[in-house]
């Protein structure tokens, strides 16, 4: 591929990103929407613009990767950026909250292609350790966007409409749009596969049927539905358990930055200790400070002092960021022959998986921090049962060949 490493890591990471400026850079504006729609103070009628977003996230992925794996990965990321921008325009002239919805919906269906599409191209170009590198690096790129947008969100409304948050992130879009244009098609021909259901079948089947992809994939899911919920109980804690809302941007910042810097860290120890090392020592810190984190609340009656929170959030999510990297790669690595279609499918289980679990967490009513520790607890438990399950008897498994792991499957 004739693009330099670091042009093809900016493209990815503004690809992965799409979904989360269309997100979190909405999110201050909750207040001057229920206004605008006539909706009380406090609904959470108006959170469904996030749900039905990520309802749209993963009913897309089911599509763009198998269509990417025969007519290549540009013109269908092209395709779905296309899909987005469209989307996100007549949202931003929605004057109904059901066609804001159904906006929203369908830009999550356009937000699918570069999420899930970005994760095939890298597997492309890359396999094992330098997959795994790449990955730190892109997400490390990617995680800028929920350190920075909420702000970004909350300095916009207040000179400008809220109706400007959903046009900036189309605005995005063209650009990303215009770099894939200018990137080489990552998926020769020789390599692409037919679309007949036959083939669809046989291809998904080699995804579901390896125990470590679909082992790896858990976690990535398990990870993301303790971010999530994260995400969604992080505000009210802040806000309203301390009487703290004007902190929050500063605490999410520092709490994401941290994760941030423990993702790019991952590149440099991914080549020392190899990726199957970095997924149990990842989970096992992780099961280490959620159980601390539990303990504490526990303690403390639901109410921790909120400074000594802060910083076990933070290593939480710390833990999260060298999680994340690596069971992405994990499960696609022995993909090679099937990289678009089992990026859907992994990008499908950990979207809907995550939602359906974090907003299981999120709709429990607790004014304490109880039920974020509990579920982050749980979840950190079942990531390292999978992380063990999925051992292979190879020291290293980013060491043997995408085939290999193919038929080992």
């Amino acid at each position: 591929m004739q693009v330099s490493r670091r042009r093809f890591v900016l493209f990815t990471s503004a690809a992965m990103s799409m979904a989360a400026m269309a997100i979190d850079l909405l999110i201050p504006a909750f207040s001057d929407m229920r206004t605008e729609f006539g909706l009380p103070e406090g609904s959470t009628r108006i959170g469904l613009v996030i749900t039905v977003f990520f309802v749209g996230l993963a009913v897309g992925q089911l599509f763009y990767g198998t269509l990417s794996d025969r007519f290549g990965r540009r013109p269908v990321m092209i395709a779905g950026l296309a899909i987005y921008v469209v989307a996100s325009i007549v949202a931003g002239f929605a004057q109904s909250l059901p066609l804001l919805f159904a906006a929203r919906f369908v830009t999550g269906i356009g937000a699918a292609g570069p999420r899930s599409l970005s994760v095939a191209m890298v597997r492309d170009v890359y396999e094992g350790v330098e997959m795994a590198r790449l990955m730190s690096f892109v997400m490390t790129v990617f995680m800028i966007v929920p350190i920075v947008a909420p702000t970004l969100g909350a300095l916009v409304v207040t000179v400008l409409p809220w109706r400007s948050l959903v046009f900036i992130p189309a605005l995005a879009a063209c650009g990303v749009a215009w770099m894939c244009w200018r990137m080489p098609e990552t998926l020769p021909p020789e390599r692409r596969r037919a679309l007949g259901g036959r083939d669809l079948v046989a291809a998904a089947g080699i995804v579901v049927r390896n125990r470590r992809t679909m082992a790896f994939t858990l976690v990535t899911t398990l990870t993301f539905s303790s971010m999530a919920s994260y995400l969604g109980r992080s505000q009210p804690l802040v806000a309203d358990l301390y009487g703290r809302g004007s902190l929050f941007p500063v605490i999410f910042g520092l709490v994401a930055g941290v994760m941030a810097l423990t993702t790019l860290a991952n590149s440099r120890l991914i080549p020392r200790f190899g990726i199957q090392n970095m997924l149990t020592g990842a989970t096992t810190a992780l099961l280490g400070f959620t159980g601390v984190l539990l303990a504490l609340v526990i303690a403390t009656d639901g109410k921790p002092p909120l400074v000594v929170l802060c910083v076990l959030l933070a290593c939480v999510m710390g833990a999260k960021g060298l999680v994340m990297p690596n069971a992405n790669t994990a499960a696609m690595q022995p993909m090679g022959a099937v990289a678009g279609t089992a990026s859907s499918i992994i990008g499908v289980i950990t979207s809907l998986g995550g939602a359906v679990l974090s907003g299981v967490v999120t709709r429990i009513y607790d004014p304490s921090a109880r039920t974020l520790a509990i579920a982050m607890f749980v979840f950190a438990v079942a990531s390292a049962g999978c992380v063990a399950y999925a051992r292979v008897r190879t020291e290293d498994p980013s060491a043997v060949g995408a085939a290999g792991l193919v038929a080992a499957g």
